[in-house]
């Protein structure tokens, strides 16, 4: 009996034994190779941001905003890096290519992302062509980017949110944009009011007098205006030629008509729902019709017209 109990207290002075060597072999170990502390291992969330940026090169893109975008801060960090390379830029149009709920999801993903970042760094948004933001999101974007600069809207159906969100992008110097005919008013007005500083405006879509009057009432430090892929009218160039201001005007694959045949123009200009096949008239060139009209003290920017591949339909019968 007494043998038996000598050989359990020795078995149990061996296992102690044992344990505090493996202890002592442990802290050796993080202390000749610097274990989680530093040196030649490393936590995970103390990977060079360069390492991270090459490894997630060769990840699927919606795993980065779905998964990995939430491992911890550092990895945070470099997803938005990641994703958007320049400084400053918001460019969401990235969605476009996303179904729809990653594309919720990449919305959770831009909010954390405007939430972790500072207001004041975002000078330049890209809206999505395609996919259409709710007004709230937009609105959301706009609060927490008060500083931007430059916005480019690509789509008919985003104008509405984008008008309602002007009050808070007051710093607008460039604004670019697909609107229709209806909207052009009202909207000229809203962003002269709110946004004092544009001096750069595209627009694509129909103009005619009242919209061109709009333009040079409303907005009188402009003084860049492009309306490329735009349909016009003769009146309606001359209102803008008499801007003060405007030293640049930007008409390349823009038709220039009379004012009667816009309304034939659909939300589309380049859709050739166009005058030639219904009412038999063509779009008015530059050199024969329109050159002695203007002031000539603003430099215009046109294509080819008829020598143009995209617009040479609408000047032949």
């Amino acid at each position: 009996m007494k043998n038996t109990i000598n050989l359990a207290n020795r078995k149990n002075r061996i296992n102690r034994i044992n344990r505090i060597n493996l202890v002592n072999l442990n802290l050796q170990r993080k202390k000749s190779w610097g274990g989680l502390i530093g040196g030649g291992l490393r936590r995970w969330d103390e990977m060079p941001p360069e390492l991270l940026l090459q490894i997630f090169c060769r990840v699927p893109i919606r795993f980065l905003f779905i998964f990995i975008v939430h491992v911890c801060k550092s990895w945070r960090s470099s997803v938005f890096d990641f994703i958007f390379p320049s400084n400053g830029i918001l460019d969401l149009k990235r969605m476009d290519t996303l179904s729809n709920g990653r594309s919720q999801r990449y919305l959770d993903f831009v909010q954390i992302l405007l939430d972790e970042r500072p207001k004041t760094l975002w000078h330049t948004i890209t809206l999505p062509r395609y996919f259409i933001l709710k007004e709230h999101a937009v609105i959301y974007i706009a609060q927490r980017s008060p500083c931007v600069r430059i916005l480019d809207v690509e789509t008919v159906g985003q104008f509405s949110s984008v008008q309602k969100a002007l009050p808070y992008w007051r710093h607008l110097e460039k604004f670019t944009c697909q609107i229709s005919r209806r909207e052009i008013s009202s909207f000229a007005s809203e962003l002269g009011y709110y946004c004092m500083n544009i001096s750069y405006l595209g627009l694509v879509g129909v103009i005619g007098v009242k919209q061109a009057s709009a333009i040079v009432k409303t907005l009188p430090n402009l003084t860049c205006l492009s309306l490329e892929k735009c349909a016009l009218s003769v009146d309606a160039l001359l209102i803008l030629d008499g801007h003060e201001k405007i030293a640049e005007v930007n008409l390349e694959h823009t038709l220039i008509v009379d004012e009667q045949f816009l309304e034939c123009f659909g939300a589309s200009v380049f859709n050739k729902t166009w005058p030639t096949i219904y009412l038999r008239t063509t779009a008015k060139k530059w050199t024969e019709e329109i050159c002695k009209k203007v002031s000539g003290a603003k430099k215009y920017f046109r294509c080819r017209e008829k020598l143009c591949p995209e617009c040479s339909w609408a000047y032949s019968l």
